[in-house]
């Protein structure tokens, strides 16, 4: 089994956020599900049985189902922060919500 995280390097500074209110929206930026998908057709192609660490975006959630319908052996767990943290936690820039993703 693989374990992945479905992250997209992204050419922003430490302390950004990018979704809700706060955020800091950038056009035309890779979104994680683009990563997921991509580890996906692997997965696919090659057989491998895949693990997503740390889920965190909709459309990932979406893939990994459509995955999970088309019986590829695939898994995905969150992270305890990505349930309860929002972009109004980082609105005063606390160091105890700096998180990865």
């Amino acid at each position: 089994m693989a374990v992945t995280l479905a992250e997209v390097a992204r050419a922003l500074g430490p302390g950004a956020a990018l979704r809700g209110d706060g955020a800091l929206e950038i056009e035309g930026m890779a979104e994680p599900q683009d990563a997921g998908a991509r580890d996906l057709a692997l997965a696919e192609h090659t057989g491998a049985r895949l693990h997503f660490h740390a889920l965190s975006a909709a459309g990932s959630v979406r893939l990994l189902g459509e995955a999970q319908t088309a019986k590829l052996p695939v898994s995905a767990d969150v992270a305890a922060h990505q349930l309860h943290l929002t972009e109004m936690d980082v609105e005063d820039f606390d160091a105890n919500c700096h998180v990865s993703p």
